[in-house]
């Protein structure tokens, strides 16, 4: 049986496939879109993922650069940080 967190989290990232709504798959896993599995909310590299999405809906296009300032600002690993952008990337469907 899921409790309510897992029963919220399932229904946040079908949310957000909705929105993105491209070669997008969400079950209790996560959401996956080209090939990337999002990360889910209290893993390490959540909040740059989620900053990156943040940027990304005011209309700013993220860099690389600007990652690794969030991380920074965040007290997060640089070299996880970079794999993360690359991720993000691929999975809004941008060439790395």
């Amino acid at each position: 049986m899921k409790t309510d967190h897992t029963e919220r989290s399932l229904q946040d990232r079908r949310i957000i496939g909705r929105i993105f709504n491209a070669n997008l798959h969400t079950d209790e896993f996560g959401t996956v879109a080209n090939s990337v599995k999002a990360p889910m909310e209290g893993d390490d590299t959540f909040p740059i993922w989620f900053a990156l999405t943040e940027l990304h809906e005011m209309g700013a296009t993220p860099s690389l650069k600007t990652a690794k300032k969030i991380a920074e600002n965040l007290g997060r690993d640089l070299n996880a940080t970079i794999v993360t952008y690359l991720q993000w990337k691929k999975f809004h469907g941008e060439v790395a």
